[in-house]
């Protein structure tokens, strides 16, 4: 096990860890969506508009994480590794 440092999380840590990275991952999501539409001004447009719309993208995506269901398949997958990477 060179090179690997054991890592100890409690479950519901790793449970915390995983809803925040469904977090980016889904602020990121929308974020690119939001970059495919031409020219929107729903929030005013300009460079203000372009603020509040990824503050707005941001407040929904962590709002709504963990219940993509992302975090969930990361945890149940990754519990036990972690927990045979401290032994």
């Amino acid at each position: 096990m060179q090179g690997r440092v054991p890592l100890r999380l409690p479950q519901g840590e790793l449970h915390a860890e995983a809803r925040e990275f469904e977090s980016v991952f889904l602020h990121i999501l929308m974020k690119s969506m939001r970059a495919t539409v031409r020219g929107s001004r729903w929030m005013g447009g300009g460079r203000g508009g372009a603020f509040f719309s990824d503050l707005f993208d941001q407040s929904v995506a962590r709002s709504s994480g963990g219940r993509l269901g992302l975090a969930g398949l990361l945890a149940n997958r990754y519990g036990g590794k972690v927990d045979r990477l401290a032994r």
